[in-house]
């Protein structure tokens, strides 16, 4: 394809008369733009609304203030905190640190009342044709008429064929008047629950059971048993913390011999049973929840408990009371 281009189109042709004058360029009209002004009632109108909301935070700030001080401040000493509603503001922990607690003794009458409670177990077992025999400690929880229910480690009482039960006082109970009535369902609880027929009419209180929810870490405790045969040995400690719902640490002093014991609290309550110390340290015990005696549907049982289960679920609220 071929272009030809001549001389005339590369003629300059004439431009074009095209004026513009200067003040054209000031005339412009601007685009309109419309502005929609408010009315003075429209005004008047939003600064009443804006008033009453100012007034809403006011008086909504003003009522926390004086409510703060209602929740947080102690009912008169005529109010009784049993009688708190469900939709009482106040906090359910100020609530139970207000019921009257129960009475702390000195660790000298809690010695007194637990050495008639707690008892020298001596296990007499025999494996193949060798005769054994172990010692450690119970408790007793419960009595119906001459049934003395004792607590203790199953792993004081297991492989026994004869079993002697001795008193702080020094009486002996031996062959049928002693029986195994009790083991958890769940084989991995250290407890076991025996039964003594008190037919010589002996006086074998029962330690009331405390509640293991209403532990305080750091409160006193007082751990009793039989160490290395040292017969009837007290020792003092704290509740370091409690462990999975089920233990109590201590650092109170437990050996070989205190197993099956009691640990009480400084209202004289029962709410341990002492269990096995940490290998290779010093202060580190564990007692089991005694608590755990109070859950009938845990444990199988081998003979007919009935009245002293009912004495565990119905139990004494106030320690055992000393001799005067």
């Amino acid at each position: 394809m071929t272009i030809k281009i001549t001389d005339t189109d590369l003629q300059s042709k004439p431009e074009p008369d095209i004026k513009i004058a200067v003040s054209d360029l000031f005339t412009a009209t601007p685009p309109t733009v419309s502005v929609r002004r408010f009315g003075r009632g429209r005004m008047i109108l939003a600064g009443i609304i804006c008033g009453v909301f100012v007034c809403f935070i006011v008086v909504g700030s003003v009522l926390a203030v004086l409510n703060r001080g209602n929740v947080y401040r102690h009912p008169t000493p005529t109010s009784d905190p049993r009688n708190t509603s469900v939709g009482d503001v106040r906090d359910s922990a100020t609530v139970r640190l207000q019921q009257e607690p129960l009475k702390e003794i000195s660790i000298e009458e809690i010695t007194e009342l637990a050495k008639k409670a707690t008892v020298m177990i001596v296990v007499n077992t025999r494996t193949g044709f060798r005769a054994g025999q172990s010692q450690g400690t119970g408790v007793a929880i419960a009595r119906s008429g001459n049934s003395v229910l004792i607590m203790t480690n199953q792993h004081v009482i297991e492989n026994g064929r004869t079993y002697t039960i001795t008193l702080s006082d020094g009486s002996r109970y031996t062959g049928n008047a002693i029986s195994l009535v009790a083991l958890p369902k769940d084989r991995t609880i250290d407890l076991a629950l025996m039964l003594v027929e008190d037919n010589e009419g002996r006086i074998i209180p029962s330690l009331p059971i405390g509640d293991y929810n209403s532990i305080v870490q750091g409160s006193e405790v007082v751990a009793f048993g039989h160490p290395s045969g040292l017969d009837f040995t007290v020792t003092r400690g704290i509740v370091s913390a409690l462990r999975e719902n089920l233990f109590i640490q201590t650092d109170a002093v437990i050996n070989p011999g205190n197993s099956g014991g009691p640990l009480i609290s400084q209202t004289g309550q029962l709410i341990g049973i002492n269990t096995f110390v940490a290998r290779n340290t010093q202060g580190i015990g564990f007692a089991l929840r005694a608590d755990y005696a109070q859950k009938p549907d845990l444990w199988n049982t081998f003979a007919d408990i009935t009245p002293l289960w009912n004495e565990l679920l119905n139990p004494n609220p106030n320690p055992i009371q000393l001799d005067e």
